[in-house]
């Protein structure tokens, strides 16, 4: 696995494909990632739930700490 050191948001939909496992192994390979699970969504969040998605990756970009 590539080392990311940056903060990192980890989108998963509801519905999705990931395995139940997978979230928490990629949460414990790279500490500064964050999950987000979006409801009512499937593999495609992007068009499922386009406003959720928005609002996730806007909050997330608004908390980084870029100093």
């Amino acid at each position: 696995m590539v080392p990311i050191t940056r903060p990192t948001l980890l989108v998963q939909g509801e519905h999705g494909t990931m395995r139940p496992d997978e979230p928490a192994t990629m949460l414990a390979h790279r500490p500064e990632t964050e999950l987000v699970r979006i409801p009512d969504a499937s593999h495609d969040v992007h068009l499922d739930q386009p406003a959720r998605l928005h609002e996730a990756i806007r909050t997330f970009i608004l908390d980084l700490d870029l100093a």
